[in-house]
Formats: C-alpha cells, sequence, structure tokens
C-alpha cells in the first residue's frame, strides 16, 4: 500500500511555513551552535520536536545527527560504514530537515554535531507545531 501523493497549493506552502522570528528576550525560532573539531551537543527545545527545520552551516563542514542519546556523538575522522561518522552537510550549504520525536512523552531529542574546523551551524524552526 502506498501513501496518497498530496500536491500543496502555494497558500497552503505559505501557511506551513514559519518565517525567523525573536521577542527581543526570550523566544525565538532560530538557534546558533558553535562548532569545532570537537563534538559537542546541543538539546533541541521540545517545541521543536516533530518540526522541519532549515540549517545553514558556517565556516567549517558539519557532521551531525539527532539523537536520544548524548553519550554517542558525530565524528568527522570516521569513514564510510561507521555509525559515528554522521551526516555531513558542507560549508555555505543550506539544507531542511527534520527533528524527530523522542520515544517518551517527556524524552530530549539532542542535536550532534562535529565540524572539519570552526564554524557556526544556524537552525531555524521553519514549520508550526
Amino acid at each position: 500500500m502506498s501513501l496518497p501523493i498530496v500536491q500543496l497549493t502555494p497558500e497552503m506552502r505559505a501557511s506551513s511555513v514559519e518565517s525567523p522570528f525573536g521577542d527581543g528576550t526570550n523566544n525565538s525560532n532560530v538557534l546558533y551552535c558553535a562548532i569545532s573539531t570537537t563534538a559537542a551537543s546541543f538539546t533541541m527545545p521540545k517545541s521543536w520536536h516533530g518540526c522541519f527545520i532549515v540549517m545553514k552551516v558556517i565556516g567549517a563542514d558539519a557532521y551531525w545527527f539527532f539523537s536520544e542519546q548524548t553519550s554517542v556523538k558525530p565524528d568527522a575522522s570516521k569513514t564510510a560504514a561507521d555509525p559515528q561518522l554522521g551526516w555531513r552537510t558542507r560549508d555555505g550549504e543550506v539544507v531542511t530537515e527534520y527533528v524527530p520525536r523522542p520515544l517518551t512523552q517527556d524524552g530530549d531529542v539532542y542535536f550532534l554535531v562535529d565540524g572539519s574546523g570552526a564554524g557556526v551551524v544556524w537552525l531555524h524552526k521553519a514549520s508550526p507545531q
């Protein structure tokens, strides 16, 4: 059984995309993650679970994945077929991704990232809850 193909009208697309915003104090739908050759983990806000994000990498390639565990981190020095390799997003690349939901209702999801050098990963929550 296959899923039906749904054609989105421009109006439907526009209603399902959020622009970057902030209230000047604590609320924003943009995250800034500094990366280096040492792997790091960033807790994703719970309101981002199950949402699409736009990711832009600046200054270095990023090797990353989402996980409920912080003990396993991507490693840019690994080669193909290694579970620690992570997905590579090149310096300057912009991609759209999906933040998974945790297996438990109150669980956390982490953005785990390792860089080929010093850089920044910008994450923008692009879809509503």
